[in-house]
Parts: C-alpha cells; structure tokens; sequence
C-alpha cells in the first residue's frame, strides 16, 4: 500500500515539471542573448540621436554664416549710403555756389555794361551849355539806344505789338477800342513795351486792342 502511494507521487512530480517549461528553447537562447548584450537595441538609438544632433549643428552653422554674410552686406549698403548722401549734399552745395557765383558774375557783367549809360546821363546833368529841346530829345534817344543795346547783350530783346494781332501769350490787353479803322484783335497802342529774354516773355506788352463796331459788323465790314 504504502509503495503504490510513492509510485503515484514521483509521477505527479513529473507532470509538475514538465508543465512548469514557460517557452520554447530557441525562445530562451534570445532571452539569454539579451541578457547578455542588454544594449544592443540602445546604440541604435544613440546612433540616431547623434545623427540628428550632428544635422542639426550643421544646419546651425549654415545659419551663422547667412547671418554673417547678410551683416556684411548691411553694413556694406549702409556705408554706400552714407558715401551717396555725402556726395548728394557735396554736390548740391557746389551747385548752389556755382549758381551764386554765376549770378554775381551776371551782375557785374551788367552793371559793368550799363555804367556807360550811367556816365552818359551824368554828363548831360553836368553840362553848363543851354541845350534846345532838340538836342535834349536827340541826347535821350541816344542814351535809349545805347541801353536797348545793352539788353541785347544779354539776350533780351523787345515784343513788337502796335499793328500785330492780339496775343495773349505776349500781350496784355488793358483797353479796348470799338474801330472800323482796323481789323479786328488788331493792336492799336502800346502802353508799356514787354521784353523776352532767350525767347521766353520777361514781361508782357500791355496794349489797347482794336474790336469790330456793331455799325462795321451790321454792314458786313465795309464801314457803311
């Protein structure tokens, strides 16, 4: 009795241990190469992480050296305008002086010119030997002449208007007259005479204008 009871407890102890086997024996040779090399899976990681680092150092340098070189540039730009407004502001001073020069020297051209005209005038103020009004009148055209001439050195010359057709670009019309004696925007008197200077008006005639009577127009022009 008691060796049949031995016999069923050594065959319940194998059943035990062979249902306790939890895997497969290649299952266990990597259990126990893992355990072996536990960073195996870790480098790889690792390896990925300093490639990324590494990329983006490079990109960093990259970076630095836009900046540097947009830097230069700025700075570059910067001092070429500076030099420009340097150069602008030398330049229109030396414009403005130029101008002032040229302007004084105009002057004294002029006056220099208009001096004889001057000594004419003195001369004739000084002068002791009564004078006729012919003689007076033929003194004046003279000094007249002598300054017109003058002018004319300088560029300006008269505007013809007495007998002209109105231009409003060269006259100025501060009278006009009712006539069957001239046609129509015909300049009949000049009041004070205009000048150009270069072909531009320096100051315009001011003149009497000639306008069609009712009468001359009711006859058709013919005065009747």
């Amino acid at each position: 009795m008691a060796s049949k009871s031995k016999d069923e407890g050594k065959k319940h102890e194998k059943e035990i241990k062979i249902g306790e086997k939890p895997f497969s024996e290649g299952q266990g040779k990597e259990a126990k190469m893992e355990e072996l090399c536990p960073e195996k899976g870790g480098n790889a990681k690792a390896e990925d992480f300093v490639g990324e680092l590494n990329d983006l150092k490079k990109k960093l340098e990259e970076m630095e050296r836009i900046v540097e070189q947009l830097k230069e540039e700025n700075r570059l730009l910067r001092e070429a305008a500076a030099r420009t407004a340097a150069d602008f502001y030398n330049y229109k001073n030396r414009i403005e002086r130029e101008a002032e020069q040229t302007r004084r020297r105009m002057a004294a051209s002029m006056a220099e010119s208009l001096l004889p005209v001057l000594d004419n005038f003195d001369r004739a103020l000084e002068s002791q030997d009564p004078v006729d009004a012919t003689a007076l009148k033929k003194g004046v055209e003279m000094v007249r002449s002598q300054f017109y001439g003058v002018l004319e050195q300088f560029g300006v010359e008269t505007i013809e208007a007495k007998g002209k057709t109105f231009d409003p670009l060269l006259h100025e019309a501060v009278a006009v007259e009712e006539t069957s004696e001239a046609p129509d925007g015909t300049v009949l008197e000049e009041f004070q005479r205009g000048f150009l200077i270069d072909g531009k008006v320096l100051r315009a005639s001011k003149v009497k204008v000639a306008k069609r009577s009712e009468e001359t127009s009711e006859n058709g022009g013919n005065g009747r």
